[in-house]
């Protein structure tokens, strides 16, 4: 990584990508417990949140969860 880069975020990359790899094992083991997968997905989002937040980023992932903020459901541009 570039030296510029925070040793929070690299400490918060590390963390999502150790969720991502347990996520990855728990969902091709043959003995594969649902229960396990949710929590290491679950912490992954949490450690991408994290990282956004640290960033000062927010992924658009598409969906909207909530209400539509009203200048986006005017129609006006955000940006």
């Amino acid at each position: 990584m570039p030296e510029g880069v925070d040793h929070r975020v690299r400490n918060i990359l590390a963390a999502l990508r150790g969720h991502l790899e347990l996520a990855h094992e728990s969902a091709t083991s043959d003995r594969a417990d649902p229960d396990d997968l949710l929590e290491d997905l679950s912490n992954a989002l949490d450690a991408l949140g994290r990282l956004e937040s640290r960033l000062g980023v927010q992924v658009d992932t598409g969906s909207r969860p909530g209400p539509v903020p009203p200048d986006l459901a005017q129609g006006s541009d955000p940006a």
